[in-house]
Formats: C-alpha cells, structure tokens, sequence
C-alpha cells in the first residue's frame, strides 16, 4: 500500500508541474467542442474529449521532462545560482529528483494508452487526430529524432499540436466547421509565434544542449519582434475576413484586444527579458490574452 501510495504521489507531482499547459491545450478543445455545438456540447462526450486533451497532454509534456532531464538540471542550477525568485516557483519533479523516471515514465504510457483507446472509442477522425499529436510530440521529445533541437520544428510542432485540441473538440462531435478551423489556425499562430518568448527562462540550459529554439538562434529581441508582427498581421486578417468565417464582430475586437496585450507584455521584456520578475509578470499577461483570444471565438459564432 506505501508503495502505491508514492507511486501516485509521483503521478500527481508530474502532472502538477505540467498544469498550465495541460490546461491550455484543453481549453482549446473545450472551446472546439463549444464552437461546434454552439455552446451547449452533450455532457458524456465532452467529458469524454477533455480526458484525451488531458491524457494525450499530460504525456507528451511529462514525456518531454524526462527527456529534457539535464537541460531542467542546468536551467536550475541557474535560477538557484542568481538568487532568482524563480526558485520559489521551481517545479521540475523529474530534474530535481523528487520522482524517479521509471515512474514518469510509467505514467506516461498509461495516459498515452488512455488518450488512444478513449479517442477509438469516439470517433475514428478523434482517434486519427490523437494519434497525429502523440506521434508527433513523442518525435519532439525522442532523443534520435528530438524535433525541439531543429530550428523552428520546436515552434511548429507546438502549434500543430495546439491546432489539433482544437479540432478534436469538433470531431468529436462530427463537425470540422470553417469557425472551428479558424480557431486552430489562431492557436498555431499564437504558438508559433509566442511559444519562443516562454523559451527566454530554459535559454542557459538550451543553449549547452543545442537546441536551435528562435532565441536561442536569432537572440530575444527579434523574438520578441517576430512575435509582435506575426500576431498584429493576424489580427489584421481576422478584421478583413472574419465575415467569411461566419463570425460576428464580437471575434474580431477581442481577439485584437487580446494580441495588443500580448503585443504590450512582450514589448515591456525588450531590455528586461533576462529579469525573473519581468518574466513572470509577462507571461501571466501571455496566458491570459490566448485565453481570451480563443473564447473570442466561441463568442463570435452566435
């Protein structure tokens, strides 16, 4: 019994560290779900497709700290070394030895044979998205392979596999609408061109592993720049075409107000990235305007 008991202590640790971002990917589903049955999804298949989201997510990131063990052990060597406030925040289970990585490892293939046989059981358009996001997470992460060390292949596979949360939502539900595609290109836009700002924190540690992230390759500042560009052009293709997309004007404004935000937050890391405390403000603001950006959707289809 004291055996189980660590082994589900080890099980919760891994996923607490991830749940942020577990979040985020099922949010994105959540939000497919809704766009497709405007707002009013069957209970037992949305609970149904939100387990995937969070099964298939919960591996692949927990999947990617194991391999990832030695650039977590630099990055927080770092932290601890500079007194940074990040070290109260430190949650890397896996790198600080508090769960052994047969027991993650474990862990992952149970949430990865429950994200398969959860979305077979659906539909076979669920399952064949499941699949496409865990084979192409685990590609990421698999040493021979390792996509994350590839120069913009990180960013990409991200995004992609943000895009595809949200078309399980509608699969799930037998539906792949134009409003519904809109929402996973605006996912992969927002990934592909943020995700390499969350890098600024993991830059030591990618650096002397040789992962070819955008800051690591082309420095912060045009991270920063790229990221803002790309999200204003966006939003300026949404004002132009959101009609043609069967939304309202109500998308449109909020997913502008929600790419200035972002625009704003990664602006104020131009000479202050390499500051812990900046850091951790702009990413709150982050998070919140992708939030913000994918209920706009939802929001837009009535």
């Amino acid at each position: 019994m004291n055996r189980l008991l660590e082994v589900l202590r080890s099980y919760a640790l891994c996923i607490r560290s991830r749940v942020l971002a577990i979040f985020s990917f099922s949010w994105a589903t959540f939000i497919g779900a809704l766009i497709v049955s405007k707002g009013i999804p069957s209970p037992f298949p949305l609970l149904t497709i939100l387990t995937i989201s969070f099964a298939m997510t919960a591996a692949t990131y927990i999947f990617n700290d194991v391999m990832d063990l030695e650039i977590d052990r630099i990055n927080i060597d770092a932290i601890l070394s500079s007194l940074s406030p990040f070290k109260s925040h430190l949650d890397c289970p896996i790198a600080q030895g508090q769960v052994p990585k047969k027991e993650a490892l474990s862990l992952v293939v149970l949430l990865t044979a429950l994200a398969l046989t959860l979305s077979l059981s659906v539909n076979t358009e669920t399952f064949l998205l499941c699949t496409a996001f865990l084979v192409l997470a685990f590609l990421y992460s698999s040493p021979k392979i390792y996509l994350k060390k590839r120069f913009i292949a990180k960013q990409a596979v991200t995004g992609t596999g943000g895009a595809i949360s949200n078309l399980i939502g509608g699969a799930a539900f037998g539906e792949l609408s134009l409003s519904l595609l809109y929402a996973a290109t605006l996912f992969f836009v927002f990934t592909f061109a943020g995700s390499p700002i969350f890098d600024f924190v993991d830059i030591k540690g990618d650096r002397e592993r040789g992962a070819k992230t955008l800051s690591v390759v082309l420095g912060p500042t045009f991270t920063i720049k790229f990221a803002v560009a790309t999200l204003l052009s966006f939003s300026i293709a949404t004002i132009l075409v959101y009609p043609l997309l069967g939304l309202n004007i109500v998308a449109p404004f909020l997913i502008t107000s929600s790419i200035l935000l972002f625009s704003w937050a990664s602006f104020s890391l131009l000479r202050k990235w390499h500051d812990p405390r900046y850091l951790t403000g702009a990413y709150r603001k982050m998070f919140v305007s992708f939030f913000v950006a994918e209920l706009a959707v939802f929001l837009g289809v009535f």
